[in-house]
């Protein structure tokens, strides 16, 4: 909820007219935007590693420089080796989504935030020490 409740969107019309020399403008626009607070930034879900992303931009890369180095063994080796680190990314991308990512967003949901001290927790594993005056 502190995630969402810290977004908001706006949207804004303007109008105007002008003079000049050369005559008269008029002119109107539409701005969108998105603001959001920093605890809400903070309170955001674990993201998805973009693998496909990673694999598209490695092959442009790999291509843009393989005309750098020209056609002969250097360009290739550059070529494959590019390959090979953007599929070993890619694979890394997926595995996090596949293993790791429904682990974190499992554990995101279930966190909780104490607005007294800004400590997130999971009810499980939180542990209050006694306070003095105040009851437990």
């Amino acid at each position: 909820m502190v995630h969402a409740g810290g977004i908001s969107s706006t949207t804004s019309h303007t109008t105007g007219i002008g003079l000049s020399r050369g005559g008269i403008g008029v002119g109107a626009a539409t701005t969108h935007g998105v603001s959001q607070t920093v605890l809400s930034a903070r309170m955001a879900p674990p993201a998805k590693h973009r693998w496909i992303r990673t694999l598209i931009g490695g092959f442009f890369v790999s291509m843009i420089l393989s005309v750098f180095f020209g056609g002969g063994t250097a360009g290739t080796l550059v070529v494959l080796g590019g390959w090979a680190l953007t599929g070993y990314l890619a694979w890394k991308g997926w595995m996090h989504n596949r293993e790791e990512h429904p682990t974190l967003l499992d554990q995101w949901t279930r966190s909780f935030l104490c607005d007294r001290c800004g400590c997130v927790f999971l009810p499980s594993q939180a542990m209050m020490p006694p306070r003095p005056g105040i009851p437990s």
